[in-house]
């Protein structure tokens, strides 16, 4: 069995995966998009993963804070300091760390649950280049 955890509101459908094989190789259409998606999320991985191994936590961050605010808005994105610890592979302590950096160039404002983006631009001078890949994606 497998799990998804959503950090925000969302709904979500299952397809059995008999039901669903059966359905890519009926429509070409749905295959097509479905590989599509496989290669862009694949790309992503790799990305990501070069991020996370080459770059600072407060870049890694700032990346994550760019592309959540993109999808969610930059009023206010829920979150606590233990889920971005588990997102991004670090203690919470270090994510407290590096909040406390952001928020001292004014970029984020941190409250208890959620943050809110103060100033975009900021974001994106501390964030690696790698938040573009995030974007797209």
């Amino acid at each position: 069995e497998h799990g998804a955890l959503a950090l925000s509101a969302c709904t979500a459908d299952a397809v059995e995966a008999p039901v669903f094989g059966m359905l890519l190789a009926e429509h070409q259409e749905l295959r097509q998009a479905m590989l599509h998606q496989v290669q862009a999320r694949m790309e992503q991985i790799i990305r990501l993963s070069f991020c996370n191994a080459r770059h600072r936590l407060e870049q890694r961050l700032a990346r994550w804070v760019i592309a959540a605010s993109h999808r969610l808005g930059p009023e206010r994105i829920v979150v606590t300091h233990r889920d971005l610890a588990q997102l991004l592979g670090v203690r919470r302590a270090s994510v407290t760390e590096a909040m406390h950096l952001l928020e001292g160039h004014g970029a984020i404002r941190s409250h208890r649950g959620y943050l809110t983006v103060r100033d975009e631009a900021k974001l994106h001078e501390l964030s690696c280049a790698c938040h573009v890949v995030t974007l797209a994606a």
